[in-house]
């Protein structure tokens, strides 16, 4: 089991804009979530999309660090926001996208939530490496 993504670009461009947030550069965080944008998207609608998944996953980084803090107010309001700001789809990208590197991080994932990661991953994942790496997840 790997607990590595494939390190393509928008791998590369994520994890620094990952980085720029936990230090607390949110400017260099927008910047970096905005270029893997613009060079990973297709054509319009696929940036509206990416724009949002990249928003809203930043957003969620932000709530975690918050939680992880003990800044409870915080953490339930950024929580807040994701739920209101995005669509249904877009918070469960953001929420597999987690399921994902908590699997690849532990090497299983809870029943109900290997179940979500793979039905979503069968309807949005075309990448072999990415459903590859699923696959190996065990589930509990």
């Amino acid at each position: 089991m790997t607990n590595e993504l494939p390190d393509g670009f928008e791998v590369r461009q994520a994890r620094e804009m990952g980085q720029a947030l936990a230090a607390g550069d949110l400017d260099r965080a927008e910047q970096l979530r905005r270029h893997l944008v613009s060079e990973a998207a297709r054509d319009d609608g696929d940036e509206a999309e990416l724009d949002a998944v990249s928003r809203a996953s930043a957003l969620f980084r932000q709530h975690l660090d918050a939680r992880e803090a003990g800044d409870t107010e915080q953490a339930a309001r950024l929580m807040n926001e994701l739920a209101t700001d995005f669509s249904r789809a877009t918070q469960t990208t953001v929420l597999c996208s987690a399921f994902l590197r908590t699997g690849m991080a532990r090497g299983w994932l809870p029943a109900g939530s290997h179940d979500i990661l793979t039905t979503w991953a069968g309807q949005n994942v075309a990448d072999p490496d990415i459903t590859t790496i699923i696959s190996q997840i065990e589930r509990r």
